[in-house]
């Protein structure tokens, strides 16, 4: 828990650097001081899910919420999400959070993201206390938009959360990853790209002569092979090639078109 004389000094410190400064109220008095500096949004832990009173108080003042839900069931999650919106708050969003810290990789159960965005309908991110990035990074690609981490400048440091906390650099690492995996997404309605799209002769396969084919020689596999570069008759056009005739002499390792077929 922070002092609340840190705060005003933290905000002003985010607010230079153009960063969005959030904290975790664990009682009204603490979002009447969150409310003063002008927060632009909460952070509720899972531990508060059903802390109604509290999250009525939070909704009240109609910034955006992200609400851990760690420990808690579907119907838990139901109730706290309509105790927001009661309040005519529907800016939530939910963080798939594991409460142990760090928890064991076998019990992350990061597919749980799909699940929640399915039925909820709302961002949903990932509250990740593991010392790696992988859960961060695969949850990123399993759909979730928002990740949480515990940052340190040292794991060395006293305190509850520094043992399981991401130094300065590793959350520079894990930021270059998840654009790159954002980037590497891209889109469900997938299209041969335009790189792709100059590689597919050199990569796919056409008719050659495996020998010297004569005028007149009836076209099977013993005289074509199928070789790279593609461009003229493809191996699935095999059927229709196969039986037809030599036009003229066709030459060893030449690319068989149709002119050169009767």
């Amino acid at each position: 828990e922070l002092p609340g004389s840190w705060h005003k000094e933290l905000f002003e410190y985010c607010s230079r650097k153009n960063i969005i400064f959030m904290s975790s109220p664990w009682d009204l008095a603490a979002v009447d001081l969150l409310e003063s500096l002008g927060v632009g949004a909460y952070k509720i832990g899972s531990s508060d899910l059903t802390h109604h009173p509290l999250l009525k108080y939070i909704a009240a003042t109609g910034k955006p919420i992200f609400m851990s839900i760690g420990m808690a069931t579907f119907d838990q999650i139901d109730e706290a999400i309509e105790v927001i919106r009661s309040e005519g708050n529907d800016q939530i969003a939910l963080l798939h959070c594991i409460v142990n810290y760090p928890p064991e990789l076998d019990t992350v159960n990061l597919r749980y993201i799909q699940e929640l965005t399915k039925r909820y309908q709302r961002p949903i991110g990932y509250s990740d206390h593991n010392i790696e990035n992988g859960p961060s990074i695969a949850a990123v690609a399993l759909g979730a938009t928002i990740l949480e981490k515990h940052i340190t400048v040292s794991r060395e440091m006293e305190g509850p959360d520094h043992g399981h906390a991401i130094t300065l650099r590793e959350l520079d690492q894990l930021v270059a990853d998840v654009r790159a995996v954002e980037m590497a997404l891209g889109t469900a309605a997938y299209q041969p790209g335009k790189a792709e799209f100059e590689r597919i002769k050199r990569a796919r396969r056409s008719a050659y002569a495996s020998v010297d084919i004569e005028e007149g020689t009836e076209i099977t596999m013993d005289v074509i092979q199928w070789l790279r570069p593609g461009g003229a008759i493809e191996p699935k056009e095999a059927d229709r090639l196969l039986g037809l005739r030599a036009a003229r002499k066709i030459e060893k390792y030449k690319n068989i078109t149709w002119d050169d077929l009767v």
